[in-house]
């Protein structure tokens, strides 16, 4: 699951923060990273192991220091969100 943080950490991508994604085996779906606007920022598939963002959007840059929160899509149709 992903680690929940509190309201007053901004990711920054700078120092080589990351989020990682880690799930029991077989477990696989989709996570999609927003900013704080509401924006999709990122989108990847996981599966059988540790998926993470690194703060790389979809075009490939590096997104600015802020607050980012996810949506977690399991295959087995759960759902989360966290930030």
């Amino acid at each position: 699951k992903w680690c929940g943080l509190n309201s007053s950490y901004s990711f920054n991508p700078d120092y080589n923060e990351k989020w990682v994604l880690e799930y029991e085996y077989g477990a696989n779906g989709t996570f999609t990273i927003y900013d704080a606007s509401g924006n999709n920022i990122f989108s990847n598939t996981f599966g059988n192991g540790i998926a993470e963002w690194t703060g790389i959007d979809h075009r490939g840059g590096n997104v600015p220091v802020g607050v980012y929160f996810a949506f977690i899509n399991y295959s087995d149709g759960r759902k989360e969100r966290v930030e």
